[in-house]
């Protein structure tokens, strides 16, 4: 396998309030390899603002 990837890649972050909000994202490999190609992927995660 070859270290050399294009992709293409997305994220969404979607406020639910002043202190928190939701994260998406997706990105997807444009180059095919002989063997061991990436699969595409897809995250999320929560963000919560603390008091400081």
């Amino acid at each position: 396998m070859k270290n050399e990837h294009i992709a293409i890649s997305t994220m969404i972050r979607y406020k639910l309030s002043e202190s928190t909000a939701l994260n998406f994202g997706y990105d997807q490999a444009l180059i095919a390899h002989p063997t061991n190609n990436p699969h595409p992927n897809l995250c999320f995660g929560f963000e919560k603002q603390l008091a400081t």
